[in-house]
């Protein structure tokens, strides 16, 4: 009984085992070292199509299973289809039509399979692609909104050191004048008591003319 198994790597173990095959003798029937085969085995790296078709071949095991695990007509070690009889010419034939629709059947899902990870890889592009653009659309609102904030903070810092140089004026300029003031009034002080106005001094006529009357 087969043991269920949902990649690629894993059929193709399965099957090398199953065909009493090693890594190391596996590796030089597909032209490659044996650390590469290992990766295919191990699904670090997806084998290509051309090696896969190799080793379903290999392993006499057909490429439809390999690939997707459905519609597995043979054991993989079954021993090699014998040779048809020479005086049967029309089971040869046969076997032939029969071996051309496995092989177009298998091609037609290989086909299907690559589009539908073309399709997939395009989806997840595209996927991408929003997200970046997403992303740079978001930054692109942040760094409007933080310039819009930059350009209010700088126009109220503005006004504010307006409002502020015009009260240091104003203050200055009724400093200013409450000096002059105050310089005004001392020196209608000084002069008041330097000077004093005569309707402040005592009447002179008066007082002379009384000894005079006695």
């Amino acid at each position: 009984m087969i043991p269920p198994m949902n990649t690629v790597a894993e059929r193709l173990r399965w099957a090398r085992q199953q065909a009493g095959l090693k890594q190391r003798e596996m590796a030089p029937m597909l032209h490659v070292s044996r650390a590469a085969y290992s990766k295919y085995e191990t699904g670090q790296v997806e084998i290509p199509l051309g090696r896969l078709q190799d080793a379903a071949r290999v392993l006499q095991t057909p490429i439809g299973w390999l690939l997707t695990g459905e519609e597995r007509e043979a054991d993989p070690v079954a021993a090699p289809p014998t040779l048809p009889d020479p005086v049967a010419p029309n089971d040869s034939h046969a076997m032939t039509v029969e071996s051309l629709l496995t092989n177009i059947q298998a091609l037609t899902m290989i086909i299907q399979r690559n589009q539908e990870l073309e399709a997939q890889r395009l989806a997840n592009e595209q996927e991408r692609i929003r997200l970046v653009e997403a992303k740079d659309a978001e930054k692109s609102v942040i760094e409007a909104e933080r310039a819009k904030h930059t350009a209010i903070l700088a126009a109220q810092t503005k006004k504010l050191l307006a409002e502020d140089a015009r009260h240091r004026t104003e203050q200055e300029s009724h400093m200013m004048a409450v000096h002059e003031r105050t310089q005004e009034m001392l020196q209608q002080f000084m002069q008041w008591v330097q000077f004093p106005h005569p309707a402040d001094l005592p009447d002179t006529s008066e007082v002379e003319a009384t000894p005079s009357g006695r």
